[in-house]
């Protein structure tokens, strides 16, 4: 496994909250409202538009990049979320302040790689906080 642009500190907390089993799998609302950030952050990145996938990034993430830093990160490590065309959403797990989103995405290349984004809720709204490439590309059928 490759670690992204996690936040330490949220990995932490996640990973003591879905030890403790305290994580479930999301309900349907819940995964409407977590999964709308990730493919709000992916179309913005479809469409080019750093601004409005910079606005997904946890407050944590914008402390710590700049917009044009934050870009080029992603593009430079994580060109498949930053060129993708398209994603499949799974599996869901979230504790009321933290969640995993599992995403599947194709790039333009048709080759998939897998992620785990790393969600927080930040006052009323959900916010990326990091994401972690897990190695299993593969090559779209």
């Amino acid at each position: 496994m490759r670690l992204s642009f996690a936040l330490p500190a949220l990995l932490g907390f996640a990973a003591a909250s879905f030890a403790e089993g305290e994580a479930k799998p999301s309900t349907g609302l819940m995964k409407e409202q977590l999964h709308a950030v990730v493919r709000g952050q992916l179309e913005a990145f479809r469409k080019k538009d750093l601004a409005a996938a910079y606005q997904f990034a946890a407050s944590e993430i914008r402390a710590q990049f700049s917009q044009e830093e934050f870009g080029k990160m992603v593009r430079t490590g994580y060109a498949a979320i930053a060129e993708n065309q398209e994603a499949v959403i799974g599996l869901t797990l979230d504790d009321g302040e933290a969640a995993v989103v599992n995403v599947r995405v194709v790039g333009p290349d048709k080759k998939s790689v897998s992620y785990q984004y790393l969600l927080q809720r930040e006052e009323d709204a959900w916010r990326i906080g990091g994401v972690v490439a897990l190695r299993d590309e593969g090559t779209t059928i």
